[in-house]
Parts: C-alpha cells; sequence; structure tokens
C-alpha cells in the first residue's frame, strides 16, 4: 500500500471544495489498515477516514494529517441468509439495489441517499421516516489504536452516533423478505421524490443543517429570503434551501461564510439555533 503526500481533496468531494491532504492512502484490508494507523502514530498524525466525501467540507487549507479512504475487500457485500454484511468502504447504493436484488427488503427509503455504508452508520444516515440503524444489528470497528472490536449495541441519535471516533469496518444488517420488483418500485418513487425536491447532479454536500425537532431547515431558511443568495461561487440553492451549491470555482471560506449568514438570519427570524449536519475537515 503506497502513502501519499500532497493530495488533493477536492477531487474526493461531492462538493468539489477543499485543500490537500499532507498524507492519503487506501488500504484494501485489515492489514493495510493496521499499517496506515502505525505509520499515524509513528509521526503523530490526526487522522480523517475519508468515506463518499458526500457530507463533508475540507478546508481551503486542507488537512495536516492522514486521510484514509477504504477501499479493496472493505468495499464487499455479502449474505447470510436474511442478513447483508456490508463493508465501511460499499457504497451505500450499492448496498440496497443488492439488497433488493436478493429480495430482502428495509433499506428502499434510503434510496439516493449518496455515501459509504460506513459514513451512513456514522452519522446515522436516514429519510422518509427511516434510518440506516433501524435495521443494523452489528458493527465492526476498529479504533485508532488498531483494536477490533464488535459492537452489539451501539448508541444512535438523530444524524449521530457513538462511532465518530472509530472506523468502520464492517455492518450487518437484518432485513426482510420481499418480492424485488416491489422494492424496485419503491426504489424509484423514492429517487423521483428527491429529483424534485433536491439538486440532483449540482455539486453539493448535501443537507448542511439538521433539522430542528418539528419543522424543516429548509423550510426556516427560505422564510428568510435567502433563496440563491451567493458568497463567491457558493450559491444557497433555490430548489431546497439547505443545500449550498458549488457554482464552478466555490472555496470553503465561502460556504462557511454562507453557513454564518444564514444561522445569524435564521435565529433573527425564528430564534432558533442551526447545527451543523455536515461536518468540517
Amino acid at each position: 500500500m503506497e502513502i501519499k503526500e500532497n493530495i488533493l481533496l477536492s477531487i474526493f468531494t461531492s462538493i468539489k471544495i477543499g485543500g490537500r491532504a499532507r498524507y492519503f492512502c487506501e488500504p484494501g484490508d485489515i492489514g493495510e489498515l493496521r499499517e496506515a494507523l502505525v505509520f499515524a502514530r509513528t509521526k503523530k498524525l490526526p487522522i480523517f477516514i475519508l468515506g463518499g466525501g458526500t457530507n463533508i467540507i475540507v478546508k481551503d487549507s486542507g488537512y495536516a494529517g492522514l486521510v484514509i479512504k477504504l477501499s479493496g475487500g472493505f468495499r464487499n457485500i455479502e449474505r447470510r441468509e436474511n442478513i447483508l454484511s456490508a463493508g465501511g468502504g460499499a457504497l451505500l447504493s450499492s448496498l440496497i439495489q443488492t439488497a433488493i436484488s436478493f429480495g430482502l427488503s428495509g433499506l428502499e427509503n434510503l434510496s439516493g441517499i449518496p455515501g459509504t455504508v460506513g459514513g451512513a452508520i456514522v452519522g446515522n444516515a436516514g429519510a422518509f421516516s427511516s434510518q440506516i440503524s433501524d435495521h443494523l444489528t452489528v458493527v465492526n470497528i476498529l479504533t485508532k489504536d488498531g483494536e477490533e472490536q464488535v459492537i452489539k449495541e451501539p448508541k444512535f441519535l438523530y444524524r449521530n452516533s457513538n462511532l465518530r471516533d472509530k472506523i468502520i469496518l464492517q455492518g450487518d444488517f437484518f432485513l426482510k423478505p420481499n418480492v424485488s420488483w416491489r422494492m424496485e418500485e419503491q426504489r424509484k418513487q423514492i429517487l423521483e421524490k428527491r429529483s424534485l425536491s433536491q439538486p440532483i447532479g449540482k455539486k453539493t454536500a448535501g443537507c448542511i443543517f439538521k433539522n430542528p425537532a418539528g419543522i424543516s431547515a429548509g423550510e426556516l431558511i427560505e422564510k428568510t429570503g435567502l433563496s440563491g443568495f451567493r458568497v463567491g461561487d457558493a450559491r444557497i440553492s433555490e430548489k431546497h434551501k439547505n443545500f449550498i451549491e458549488n457554482m464552478g470555482n466555490a472555496r470553503a471560506v465561502d460556504v462557511f461564510q454562507l453557513i454564518n449568514i444564514i444561522r445569524e438570519k435564521v435565529y433573527a427570524l425564528h430564534k432558533i439555533n442551526l447545527t451543523e449536519e455536515v461536518i468540517i475537515v
């Protein structure tokens, strides 16, 4: 496994923003992953686990540590009767499609959520009244000290978990038998709903803020009149106000300025403090 230096991170993120990582590697198995952790400890480097790059904004100054992106065997998906085991580096979309092909139901409402299984587990990704934790039974993790553990009762909150400082090796999902064509229809309906309400195909990092209890962050932002407002090449989406679009050459500093403007305007109008859903790297 090669540990590369000075790698531009914007190419790995969905919003196409961010500086360079001091070090970068893509381990394909547990041995290579442990090698990477030893390298980081030896050089006293912080570590960031990069999934699909879909819910993060990397600062313009980059990351002065080791960025690890799971590859190879960490992207495998296997079936044991009604259980699908997915590696942390597998795409969530691949897991959903595999479940449908096997006639295993439960994950269809998550269709269209980008990123990896590991990232989805850590952030407890969800949509349309479903969360990935609803069907997750066991999580295999590696601590940043290189210790492998099996977590049978992880703690999940809204868009959060107690696994933030862990490396997700694999998740097991218990699903129910169903008819594949019905699940495929459900998947298509979910994707159509997303395309109508979200800026699909644009360079974004997904929802910027978590929804406060009982109300949509997008609705709160819409009432401020900030739809379409921009700083540099960063613009508040006119289609979904909780998305910020990179219109071409936006910088992270532009996005952060927009985030602060949104937060201040929403608080002034609604007296609600919005909490970021995206991860700042």
